[in-house]
């Protein structure tokens, strides 16, 4: 499980309300493996870890004089702490350059409502993104014509998976009026063979469903996104309408949601 937390690249360490007697802080960050420490992969907006200057490509060595090696002991080492406290961050930046950074804990937001308060009925971020097949194409929103449904996904999660064969029968019954991208940030090799593998098992028919690389992570770190799968229905004007977390009904009313926008 913990690796599945890992591999979403949005571990914010977080945790619920435990017996009503204590929160867990949180940091708000993407995170990663790394060989001296603990790969910083990006922040979400507005959170500790964003107001503490951690950018993509620093690596956390230390926290408060403690070593890290892997995400578990930055975790363990962060939960350690209570909310309204204070750590010191040992960091190496991108320039390798050893830096200190000061962290403020503060307790975890629903990161589903967090998303929603701070993206339903507002201009959609900036999606500027490869499509991830061989040459250099690129899907950009703001070029759009369409309502367009974007989903947050990852090779290795089991439920976007499932939901790929309906998806793409959709995709392709509604490409005239509705496009439909799908963003990781996973290794652009490892979606490119996700794709090919699922093109053989008919599990994705066509060119409907693009896949598109964030490999900085930025986009998914714009979009708030709590978990996976996640979609976001935005319309023509390049409003978002529609936030949903998960397949089954869900998805259903992703999709009667986009086909409402296109009348």
């Amino acid at each position: 499980m913990f690796k599945i937390l890992l591999s979403i690249s949005i571990l914010i360490f977080s945790e619920s309300v435990l017996a009503q007697k204590s929160v867990t802080p949180w940091i708000g960050v993407l995170i990663d493996n790394a060989e001296n420490g603990v790969l910083i992969k990006g922040a979400l907006r507005d959170t500790p870890g964003e107001k503490a200057g951690l950018k993509k490509g620093d690596i956390v060595l230390k926290i408060n004089g403690t070593k890290v090696s892997s995400p578990k002991e930055m975790i363990t080492l962060v939960r350690s702490k209570g909310v309204g406290h204070k750590v010191i961050l040992s960091i190496q930046t991108t320039a390798g350059i050893k830096e200190t950074r000061t962290l403020n804990l503060v307790a975890q937001p629903d990161l589903l409502t967090l998303a929603i308060t701070n993206l339903m009925n507002k201009k959609a971020p900036k999606i500027d993104l490869a499509v991830a097949s061989k040459g250099k194409k690129r899907f950009i929103l703001s070029e759009q014509k369409k309502v367009t449904i974007v989903e947050f996904w990852a090779t290795w999660c089991g439920a976007c998976a499932q939901a790929l064969p309906r998806i793409s029968k959709w995709a392709k019954k509604n490409a005239k009026n509705i496009n439909f991208v799908s963003i990781s940030s996973e290794d652009l090799l490892l979606i490119r063979k996700y794709k090919k593998q699922a093109s053989k098992k008919k599990a994705l028919i066509g060119n409907e469903v693009k896949f598109l690389h964030d490999d900085s992570s930025k986009v998914t770190a714009k979009y708030y996104v709590p978990a996976l799968p996640m979609f976001f229905v935005i319309d023509k004007k390049n409003i978002i309408r529609h936030i949903a977390v998960g397949t089954g009904e869900e998805l259903s009313k992703v999709f009667a949601k986009a086909v409402e926008l296109t009348k």
